[in-house]
């Protein structure tokens, strides 16, 4: 009798036991799972904070951008007045002192216009200067003159230089390209 107690006492310890085995598995499976599921919620707070961070990058390279396109106006707008400030003095008197006042402010804004441009370069602005056939992306045709300096449709005289900014296009350039002498000229881009 005392064998058969004792396995019945065997079966119901061995019963308890993987009860309790099954129990601790299952406190450690639930475990695991919320484990699992703050790990997932981390994950999409940081898939949005990713997304947010993408947001704010673009916005600041679209308003980083557009500010540097305004210094690039800046800097033609400095260029346009030097060149009919220096279409005014052809041939004026050197001694005149309006003439001598005009020079002084036209060095003062020829060195505002490489400060203007020193700071663009800082941030990435290059000038390109197209040789050659115009490229649509990067150049826009203003004219077309006469000529035999250059084979037909490629660049003659460069109006504006254009601006790249981080290898894309921020401002294109303006070129006037040649046409055979008495021959069809190509059509120029309207402004």
């Amino acid at each position: 009798m005392d064998d058969v107690f004792t396995i019945t006492e065997k079966k119901a310890a061995a019963t308890n036991s993987t009860k309790d085995s099954i129990i601790e598995m299952m406190r450690e499976r639930w475990a695991l799972e919320n484990h699992a599921n703050a790990l997932q919620a981390q994950v999409s707070g940081l898939d949005d904070m990713a997304r947010e961070l993408r947001e704010r990058a673009d916005r600041t390279d679209f308003n980083q951008r557009e500010l540097l396109k305004n210094l690039a106006k800046v800097v033609d707008e400095c260029d346009d007045l030097l060149n009919v400030e220096a279409n005014r003095l052809v041939g004026a008197d050197p001694e005149d002192p309006v003439v001598q006042q005009s020079k002084k402010w036209r060095r003062k804004l020829e060195r505002t216009r490489e400060h203007l441009m020193e700071r663009l370069k800082s941030y990435g602005v290059t000038t390109r200067m197209p040789v050659g056939a115009p490229n649509p992306d990067l150049d826009t045709v203003y004219g077309v003159e006469e000529s035999n300096a250059a084979p037909p449709g490629e660049v003659l005289k460069v109006m504006r230089a254009g601006l790249l900014w981080n290898g894309t296009v921020l401002r294109c350039s303006l070129v006037t390209v040649a046409a055979p002498e008495g021959g069809e000229k190509p059509d120029a881009d309207p402004l």
